[in-house]
Order: structure tokens, then sequence, then C-alpha cells
């Protein structure tokens, strides 16, 4: 009679399959996304600094990126701990008013708020709402003005 080699082994679960995650982008190809996406919002910030105090702008986005990473980084470990969470609402805005990059930054560094992808979606229509608004900015308002020659 043969003996069981593993006899505290535990039969597998039975259930729907395991979901298969998939592995992040490597760091150059993550780095060349993050500075792309950058572009146009950069250049709108340099042409902005000509009609704006360039110092009003750079004190901005310290505080807006600052502000959002820090949200982050408190709404992860509150996960962590089961404490009182940051709304999801509140991440978006912080996304909305400029902290997109730091919002970013923060789930590729902190690995938080990435698998959800309801949240996953609203997150990447804000950056791409901010790159056709950068892009209408650069463009003089071309999608724009096309659009409104339509209805003429």
């Amino acid at each position: 009679m043969k003996e069981d080699p593993n006899p505290q082994e535990k039969p597998a679960a039975k259930g729907p399959p395991a979901r298969k995650h998939r592995a992040p982008l490597s760091w150059p190809w993550a780095l060349a996304i993050f500075l792309g996406l950058l572009f146009l919002p950069v250049w709108v910030a340099i042409e902005l600094s000509q009609k704006i105090d360039w110092r009003f702008l750079a004190t901005y986005a310290a505080l807006i990126s600052g502000l959002t990473f820090a949200f982050y980084f408190s709404d992860k470990r509150k996960a962590k701990t089961d404490g009182w969470r940051i709304p999801e609402s509140t991440l978006h805005l912080m996304e909305f008013l400029a902290g997109w990059p730091a919002a970013l930054l923060a789930q590729r560094f902190l690995r938080h708020k990435t698998k959800k992808a309801s949240y996953q979606l609203i997150f990447w229509s804000i950056i791409c709402l901010h790159q056709l608004l950068a892009f209408e900015v650069v463009t003089n308002w071309l999608i724009s003005r096309n659009l409104i020659g339509l209805f003429r």
C-alpha cells in the first residue's frame, strides 16, 4: 500500500479559477509613459508662465502634487489598518485639480488603487481630459473651433 507523501496537504479549493494578475510595466516603459503624459501639460505650463508668474504655477503644482501623494499614502495606510478611508471622490478631485501625475506615481510606488477597474476608468478619464485640454491650449482650441464650425 502506498502512503501519501504529503499527508498534511489539503485538496485544492473548489470554485472559480484564480484571476491572473498582469505584471506591472517595467520601469523604463512606465517612465516613458509618465514623461510622455507630462509633455503637453508642461508645454502648457511654460506657455502660461508668459502670462502668470511661474512661481505661482510652480507652487501650485508642488502643493497639489504633495497633497495628492499624501492623500494616497494616508488612504493606503488606513486600508491596511481598517481605518477611516479617504473617499474615492476626494482622490479623484485631487487628480482633477492637476494632481494626476502625483497620483500616477503614488499608484506605482504604493501599489494602491491599481486593481479596481471602476476607479482606474475614472482616473484615466481624468488624465485623458487633461491631455485633451492641454492639446486644445497648445493648438489654439483647434478641436473646439472645428466642432463649433460644424454647427454653424
